[in-house]
């Protein structure tokens, strides 16, 4: 409405500037994009009985948030009895096809899910990415990759560029991998060799959008009989957690506050 419109004027007039390619936000900045998000939240408050129905495809497929962690769990502990990863030597190809389905429902699990983009994800050392981060060295390679940056065993984190994702970025975006699913990312990396995170079955070269689409999809018909993309995913993770840390999960799934609420927190 009006309020939000008069809003966004002012945090238009009042935003960041750039000097030497890193922002300088302006006096006044924070304080009316604290108001506008707040506004946002009461806004939903107060209408969601009435907007953002689940539409009839959405009620006929949706699956509660808890038991698709609870889904997540099942593969792994179904892959864990198996043994399979205390031979760090060799893994027969139908054990390393479910290590794959693992790894990939994993990162929509532990890490607010993201779109397709983990199907471009490239491996690189921290040395490799300082190097990426040097002043006017290979910014470019830096702005339009995702990188899995390893430092150690137990410490890694994903680097998305500004330019790969459908939301533009003003910078790269850090999101620090948890343990849990660092874990399995060490398991898969011990039978995964390549220069790239995910692979597609046939030749394992490297797994495109549409090929992690269809294994996102497949996973659950099989399991539910029930038709959840990556969209879907995203639609019940963002209610299932709705308000809680509500900046930072729109951020970390690259969208903004009000695409959040608008779009993909559903209502009954």
């Amino acid at each position: 409405g009006c309020k939000k419109n008069c809003i966004c004027c002012i945090l238009t007039i009042l935003a960041p500037l750039k000097k030497n390619n890193k922002p300088i936000p302006k006096r006044g900045y924070k304080k009316y994009y604290n108001i506008y998000n707040k506004y946002l939240l009461e806004h939903y408050n107060k209408n969601k009985k009435n907007n953002n129905e689940k539409n009839d495809r959405e009620k006929l497929n949706w699956i509660d948030w808890e038991i698709i962690v609870n889904f997540q769990k099942e593969l792994f502990d179904n892959f864990i009895k198996k043994n399979v990863h205390k031979n760090i030597d060799y893994i027969s190809k139908e054990n390393k096809i479910e290590l794959l389905n693992l790894l990939c429902l994993s990162l929509y699990v532990y890490i607010p899910p993201r779109r397709l983009v983990y199907a471009k994800t490239k491996i690189i050392s921290y040395d490799q990415y300082l190097l990426f981060n040097e002043i006017n060295k290979n910014i470019e390679t830096l702005d339009n990759n995702l990188f899995l940056v390893i430092l150690d065993e137990d410490n890694k984190f994903f680097s998305f560029g500004k330019n790969i994702s459908k939301v533009k970025q003003k910078e790269t975006y850090i999101i620090n991998i948890p343990k849990e699913l660092n874990h399995i990312i060490n398991i898969f990396l011990t039978y995964h060799k390549g220069n790239y995170l995910l692979f597609r079955k046939g030749d394992e070269k490297q797994m495109n959008k549409n090929e992690l689409s269809k294994l996102l999809n497949k996973l659950f018909m099989k399991k539910f009989n029930k038709k959840v993309s990556c969209n879907m995913l995203r639609k019940i993770y963002s209610t299932y957690t709705c308000p809680q840390n509500l900046k930072k999960i729109a951020s970390d799934m690259n969208h903004s506050i009000a695409v959040h609420l608008e779009h993909y927190v559903k209502n009954d």
